[in-house]
């Protein structure tokens, strides 16, 4: 059986000012990133209560990450500081399927709008959240998000999902850039 999981996104730099949209770049992510697959992979064992992965943590530890608590399918948090985090940051520097951290962080925000939809063909999560520049000018380069998940001594460690290069786009000061990604698996 194969499984195909698409995602998609969309960046949009916005004027605050007036409202309009003056840039969006669209793509699609190529990148989830090791710690993605490894999740993913135990995600899929949730009957082994004692299976394990080994991931690095937006910090750059290395963690264990279990099969522990079968209340909670993914180990998370519920807490307000547990939310999903989407990321801009300023590098080009091409994907790595090892990266656990943006290479240049910019900001780091939490999502605003979530959504799960399933229409009886695919199942779609939406995720998106915006930043506003303080200032200065910023070029972003770099998109990515990560999630909580609680390791196997039962700290809740960010772990970096996906991590994508987009086309150069500015961000002048007090402009806002708002982030999307679509995940659809298709049936």
């Amino acid at each position: 059986m194969t499984v195909k999981i698409n995602v998609e996104y969309e960046v949009k730099v916005i004027d605050n000012k007036t409202g309009k949209t003056l840039r969006t770049v669209k793509g699609k992510s190529k990148t989830f990133n090791l710690n993605f697959a490894r999740l993913l992979g135990l995600f899929f064992q949730r009957g082994d209560v004692i299976a394990s992965i080994s991931a690095t943590d937006t910090g750059g530890s290395g963690r264990t990450f279990i099969n522990n608590d079968s209340s909670n399918p993914l180990n998370v948090g519920t807490s307000a500081g547990n939310k999903l985090k989407l990321h801009i940051g300023s590098s080009s520097a091409p994907f790595d399927r090892s990266h656990y951290e943006m290479q240049a962080l910019v900001a780091t925000f939490d999502y605003s709008t979530w959504s799960l939809t399933d229409d009886g063909t695919k199942v779609k999560v939406d995720i998106s959240g915006s930043w506003i520049n303080p200032g200065p000018s910023v070029t972003v380069r770099e998109i990515g998000f990560d999630v909580v998940y609680r390791d196997s001594g039962a700290y809740l460690r960010r772990i970096l999902l996906a991590r994508d290069v987009i086309p150069d786009t500015v961000v002048d000061t007090g402009r806002t850039i708002a982030v999307a990604y679509s995940i659809t698996i298709p049936f």
